[in-house]
């Protein structure tokens, strides 16, 4: 009988109990909270990891600056046409003939070009100057590879 009753009280105290929820639940939050320190602590090292040129020197694009290189394209290239298409157009970027790219034949830019990056900055100055944000296009253009490293880095882990 005493047997019986130890067995019984065993049964009971092994059912959830309000402390084993509050535990669990406690448990889920502190990892929760350490996932989100960890992504934002890849965000930090992505993103300072790419503003290393930037911090050192200044504020400017290379000639050829392995921190923000398109695939074919030099940085200059991407700045100067990011800056035409915003001063001039989508439109008239896409039938723009550079005089000053592969001189002295020149190019027809709108045909032998992969706009997106131009556009995404184009876009993203867009953007700001609407909220009213004064940023030069060169700075947007400096700042993209360094936040999209960072995001892809977020994104991975």
């Amino acid at each position: 009988m005493q047997f019986l009753h130890m067995v019984d009280s065993v049964v009971t105290s092994t059912g959830p109990t309000e402390s084993n929820k509050m535990l669990a639940s406690n448990s889920l939050g502190i990892t929760s909270l350490l996932t989100f320190i960890i992504l934002v602590l890849a965000w930090l090292v992505g993103f300072a990891s790419r503003l290393f040129a930037v911090i050192r020197f200044e504020s400017i694009i290379h000639e050829f600056d392995p921190w923000f290189v398109h695939i074919l394209f030099s940085s200059v290239f991407n700045y100067r046409s990011t800056h035409y298409m915003v001063e001039h157009g989508f439109y008239n970027f896409l039938n723009w003939f550079d005089e000053r790219a592969w001189y002295p034949l020149g190019r027809i830019v709108g045909g032998t070009v992969y706009p997106g990056l131009m556009v995404t900055s184009g876009t993203i100055h867009y953007i700001l100057s609407a909220l009213n944000i004064s940023v030069h296009i060169r700075d947007v253009c400096v700042f993209l590879a360094p936040t999209f490293s960072s995001r892809k880095l977020v994104s991975i882990c």
